[in-house]
């Protein structure tokens, strides 16, 4: 008889083990869809803010930019020894300014302003200044990044900025080194592994913090989906975008972040708490039926 009733209350402890284990099970899967969705929305919020920021600081360099210009526009109605002295002097004070170049009404280059570059004897084609292209640079262009090609034994990557001369006869580029609008948007992180690149609006990278590997085939990034995403938040599987379109109308930050490692890493932790629950009420159940035996 005491043998039956030592079973009975172990089996007891057992049932009750099993049911409070149970509930902490469910709990924990009820806990966790709606954990989900905050972790989503706390994500969605931070990325926002991320590229919000981002967006501003680029809205601030390229108004500056521009402004840059229309100094430079200016010039260009000077004394010839005065305009190469005031171009000299703004080259020295924009590191970021590869080069400025001048075109007359038929699209041959004029003058090129550059420190430390030589031009090239025969240029081949200049990728910074198209003449078959001139009634799109009347209102202002902005162009896709490109290597520039005019100079002897170096490369820059660059994006030009192109306006009609002040006095309606030719049009003056600024070439903008691509690696200086780098630090406007390395420094930008989005949770612990995200980050934010420029595109244009076809998707033609204008600044990618791993745009190397990229190049290199090394790594690759969706630019034909994030050129088709609308401005605002989108969750595309377990990544989050954030598209924000500059001022300029030309170019759009994006915000890129997986979701699935805050939802890995939330996971391992409810787990973490599920199995130090489960110990505990084990061992609830074992005092619980050793007290019963007695």
């Amino acid at each position: 008889m005491k043998k039956k009733g030592l079973s009975m209350n172990l089996i007891m402890a057992l049932t009750l083990t099993a049911v409070a284990v149970s509930v902490l099970l469910c709990a924990n899967l009820v806990f966790m869809q709606t954990y989900r969705q905050t972790l989503l929305r706390n994500a969605e919020t931070t990325s926002r803010q991320a590229i919000a920021q981002a967006s501003s600081t680029m809205n601030e360099y390229l108004e500056d930019m521009n402004d840059a210009v229309t100094l430079l526009t200016g010039y260009l109605d000077l004394p010839a020894e005065e305009r190469e002295a005031r171009f000299e002097a703004f080259l020295e004070i924009r590191a970021d300014v590869v080069a400025v170049t001048t075109y007359d009404a038929e699209g041959e280059m004029r003058n090129c302003y550059s420190l430390g570059r030589r031009l090239r004897e025969d240029i081949l084609q200049n990728l910074s200044f198209d003449p078959d292209k001139r009634e799109l640079y009347e209102t202002g262009f902005i162009s896709a990044p490109h290597v520039m090609s005019i100079f002897a034994e170096d490369y820059p990557w660059v994006v030009t900025i192109i306006r009609p001369a002040t006095t309606g006869e030719g049009d003056i580029a600024v070439d903008v080194s691509c690696s200086n609008i780098s630090t406007y948007i390395s420094g930008v992180g989005i949770g612990q592994r995200g980050y934010c690149f420029l595109e244009d609006t076809e998707g033609n990278l204008v600044y990618h913090p791993q745009q190397q590997l990229i190049y290199s085939e090394l790594k690759s990034e969706n630019t034909d989906l994030t050129a088709s995403l609308p401005d605002g938040t989108h969750v595309e599987g377990s990544t989050i975008y954030t598209v924000q379109t500059l001022e300029n109308g030309i170019w759009r930050v994006v915000g890129v972040s997986s979701f699935q490692e805050l939802i890995t890493d939330a996971l391992r932790e409810i787990m973490r708490i599920t199995f130090i629950g489960a110990l505990f009420i084990l061992a609830a159940a074992v005092l619980l039926s050793l007290m019963l035996s007695r």
